[in-house]
């Protein structure tokens, strides 16, 4: 695969909070009716299920009152709130694996067209937050703010070094500061790993992030190799190839 190819893969799946939730059931308990689908168009009802009932049962604490959430798939219009969560997200939990340098040059530049939010074949999830206020880090949208987002890319194994080619990607899990330590994250990846299966994909790869090496560990993904990623204009860090069957 080589530097290249892991750096384009690279563009969303850095970071999750290794200080999230340190459950290790990510059986999804969405009830979206999309299985066996691939045109990942949303509707209104493709959302999760467990309602919305959203108290941590890991002991995690929203950092402001957020009694409910739900994950569902991506509409077009969430493509907006996207940036944002994503730079915050960086801000915060980039420091913690990489230095200032590096932090800049991995939140450079980030517009709403980059995210696969409506394009067809591509399994896109965001988290979002009911009946709460807005936060610094989290946009909101009518009643809702959307603290997360999760994306897959079926054909993306052919893109790593050591996972199998067979393999679909995990492109992204981010979850914006205001939401960590409440499972957001595993219930994001544990949509994608469902999505994985409705594709009949037989395992996940992706390139994480120093600080998210954790996280992905407690969810049963495999480390296989270090690499070399030139976040932006020569500005270079280490990254994690890591993949599990599902």
């Amino acid at each position: 695969m080589g530097t290249a190819a892991v750096s384009r893969s690279v563009m969303f799946t850095l970071t999750q909070s290794q200080h999230e939730s340190t459950e290790t059931d990510t059986t999804p308990t969405e009830t979206d009716t999309d299985s066996a689908r691939t045109d990942t168009t949303p509707t209104e009802t493709d959302t999760d299920s467990a309602g919305t009932d959203t108290t941590p049962t890991d002991g995690g604490q929203w950092r402001a009152e957020t009694p409910q959430v739900r994950v569902r798939r991506a509409r077009a219009a969430d493509a907006a709130a996207l940036p944002a969560v994503h730079s915050a997200a960086v801000r915060e939990r980039g420091p913690r694996a990489y230095d200032e340098a590096v932090v800049d040059a991995w939140d450079r530049d980030r517009s709403s067209d980059d995210y696969a939010v409506a394009e067809p074949g591509v399994p896109f999830f965001v988290a979002e937050r009911l009946g709460g206020g807005a936060d610094d880090d989290a946009e909101t949208r009518g009643d809702s703010t959307v603290v997360g987002f999760a994306e897959l890319r079926p054909a993306g194994g052919d893109e790593f070094e050591y996972a199998p080619t067979a393999y679909g990607e995990v492109r992204a899990v981010y979850v914006a500061p205001a939401a960590t330590d409440a499972g957001v994250g595993s219930r994001l990846l544990g949509r994608l790993e469902r999505a994985a299966r409705e594709l009949a994909l037989p395992g996940l790869c992706l390139a994480a992030s120093l600080n998210a090496v954790g996280f992905y560990r407690r969810h049963d993904y495999e480390r296989l190799a270090d690499h070399d990623h030139e976040f932006a204009d020569g500005v270079t860090g280490t990254v994690v190839e890591m993949a599990k069957p599902v």
